[in-house]
């Protein structure tokens, strides 16, 4: 009889606990990630953005497909497991998936496939294989959110040239909270911020930058300021402190590819915007080479950049860019006239060392899964040591680099020229430097202009800025007057297909530069790739299959006489 009382008061405390620990939960909410990589563990600004949703978010996500190859059921999979996570933080937050083409007829898809183009959701195929034969299906890696009659596009999968696709799909995984995170907090953007390209100084014309442009203008007020036409105030005076007033009223400034030299007024406008807490993105060649006049005149002199008069400028920030080019066996190709055929010219693809693909050799949340990068005539950049301020390295050249120093004669005879090993030995050479911190003015203890109420400062504690030495990293192409996408070499794409990083990396700095570190930074969360020994699966997989099948049986069979024994022999006594 004790015995029956002490299980009845073991039961009623057991389900006590249960209930106080069920009633506690409603109130304290608290998870515990156990991955190694922490997968399921949001940053807290993440955390902070969603739990701001006031309205109804909804995300219909593109990969409901039951036929889906193990790939991309893994990133159908992982996506649903971060929009759940996502959803514990919001009482407004909804999704449901779906397959949009999915009991349509062949008019209906193709209408489907042109909306969803249209609104930026990239299609792909995939092999299904069935019968024993293989076949290609379309299929729409994406999501569109809406948020109080405002939509935004999200592609998952991130494709990156010379790798499998089973790394691809593990870098889309990897990058799910920060493709999330990034769509969430532009949809949810009342006020977008302003973004200004810089002219009068030879910078790239409009059409140039028009392709960045298009893409910054769903999320920036994008326009262009030119730093020598003044306006006048409101008594009708053309004064340096209402231009002032004009360029701070931007949050960063793009120096694209300035050709003309910078007065002291025009370094006095940059350095006081920066001065002032504004962001700024510089690509600037360190010498003058182009491409287009290359292919003209089968050779062109390369000649330094000093003309444009902003070395002492970048010398108090941090920077040195130097009056070379780099040639790099990691490189682009270019189209060259090769044999000729019944009177027709045969192109053929030759590697082109002054167009350097580059890279990181540092993971940063700006490069991280990003395409090689393509540059034309690049220099190399030296960082100044200070104590101001911390200078990161975003990109390099690969281990076989060399320096040409400026002016050089350049000529498309050096395709002839086979690259020698030992010319090439110069490692990981940089071209783009990230600082962050102290800047102080280069017009500090120095001769400002002469303006009644003109006020200045001298230093900023907490800024950014980001310095490319190549200027053509952010110009597009134009071919019959259209615009060809950045990224894309309208000469090679037809035959490679590639295409380059130069855009997700300019929008990837502009993010940076514009976001808070804490939020880009869910980009670099890294979930391993956990593959399984194909070998093994085939010389193994029969002895694994008995054991999971057997095994468990006779653990239950083992546990039920282990069971009957004890109670056997508590009863005996």
């Amino acid at each position: 009889m004790k015995f029956y009382k002490k299980n009845i008061w073991q039961f009623i405390a057991a389900l006590t606990i249960l209930i106080l620990v069920n009633t506690i939960s409603n109130f304290i909410f608290y998870r515990i990630d156990l991955t190694a990589e922490k997968r399921f563990s949001l940053s807290v600004t993440t955390k902070k953005l969603v739990e701001k949703i006031d309205d109804h978010l909804y995300i219909k996500v593109y990969l409901d497909d039951t036929n889906l190859p193990p790939d991309f059921k893994r990133l159908s999979n992982e996506t649903q497991l971060m929009l759940n996570e996502l959803n514990v933080y919001s009482k407004n937050f909804n999704y449901e998936f779906i397959n949009p083409l999915k009991g349509k007829n062949e008019e209906e898809q193709n209408a489907i496939y042109l909306q969803l183009t249209e609104k930026g959701i990239l299609p792909t195929y995939i092999e299904v294989k069935k019968s024993n034969a293989i076949s290609e299906r379309l299929i729409f890696p994406g999501a569109i959110i809406s948020y109080k009659g405002r939509e935004i596009a999200v592609n998952l999968l991130k494709n990156s040239t010379g790798i499998s696709q089973s790394t691809a799909l593990n870098n889309s995984v990897e990058e799910l909270e920060y493709t999330f995170a990034n769509a969430i907090k532009k949809v949810q953007q009342t006020k977008k911020p302003n973004i200004a390209f810089l002219e009068g100084n030879g910078m790239l014309e409009e059409i140039y930058v028009k392709d960045i442009s298009t893409t910054l203008s769903e999320y920036y007020n994008v326009k262009r300021f030119n730093l020598k036409e003044f306006e006048a105030d409101s008594n009708q005076n053309f004064s340096i402190s209402n231009q002032l007033k004009r360029i701070q009223k931007n949050d960063l400034i793009i120096i694209a590819k300035p050709t003309i030299s910078f007065t002291n007024l025009d370094k006095f406008l940059i350095d006081q915007f920066i001065m002032n807490g504004g962001k700024s993105l510089w690509f600037v060649d360190g010498s003058f080479i182009e491409m287009d006049s290359l292919a003209k005149k089968n050779e062109v002199n390369a000649i330094p950049s000093k003309i444009l008069n902003i070395d002492d400028q970048l010398f108090k920030y941090g920077i040195r860019l130097n009056n070379n080019l780099i040639k790099d066996i990691s490189c682009a190709p270019i189209l060259i006239p090769g044999s000729y055929s019944n009177g027709n010219i045969q192109w053929k693809l030759d590697n082109w060392f002054y167009m350097p693909l580059l890279n990181s050799i540092k993971k940063h949340p700006i490069t991280n899964n990003t395409n090689p990068i393509k540059g034309e005539f690049v220099s190399s950049i030296d960082t100044i040591r200070t104590l101001n301020n911390r200078k990161t390295i975003l990109l390099n050249t690969s281990p076989y680099s060399q320096l040409i120093n400026t002016p050089k004669l350049v000529t498309l005879d050096e395709l002839s020229i086979e690259p020698k090993e030992e010319d090439y030995n110069q490692k990981h050479i940089p071209c783009a430097v990230l600082i962050e911190g102290k800047f102080e003015s280069i017009f500090k203890n120095r001769l400002k202009p002469k303006e009644d109420n003109l006020k200045t400062k001298d230093e900023i504690n907490n800024n950014k800025l980001i310095f490319i030495s190549d200027g053509d990293i952010i110009k597009n192409q134009i071919h019959n007057l259209e615009i060809i996408p950045l990224g894309i070499d309208k000469w090679t794409y037809s035959r490679t297909r590639h295409q380059y990083g130069n855009k997700e990396f300019v929008l990837n700095c502009i993010d940076f530069l514009m976001d808070e570190s804490e939020f880009i930074n869910a980009r670099n969360k890294n979930i391993e790739l956990r593959m399984l020994d194909l070998n093994k699966i085939k010389e193994q997989s029969f002895f694994w299959k008995t054991l999971n099948t057997i095994l468990p049986i006779l653990i239950v069979i083992l546990f039920g006489i282990m069971q009957f024994k004890i109670r056997k022999l508590r009863y005996e006594k």
